[in-house]
């Protein structure tokens, strides 16, 4: 599975939230090399790759936080 950033590609140039742009050949590189490796998971760039998880963490500690409130409920 690929998640990837945004290449510099004219299918996006009108967009706006393009962030942490790179060239369509780096980005295939990276996916060739990723394939060729057989990687599962490929989330790039390494700056999308730390929000994901960042993103993961906030979601597992809410759930937690709701899960722990929920079980208060039926002590």
């Amino acid at each position: 599975m690929i998640h990837p950033g945004f290449a510099d590609t004219p299918m996006n140039k009108g967009s706006s939230h393009r962030i942490w742009l790179m060239t369509p050949g780096k980005a295939a590189k990276i996916m060739i090399k990723a394939v060729a490796r057989c990687k599962k998971v490929l989330i790039y760039p390494f700056r999308m790759k730390l929000l994901y998880r960042f993103i993961l963490l906030l979601l597992a500690s809410t759930y937690l936080f709701l899960a722990q409130k929920m079980i208060g409920k039926f002590k």
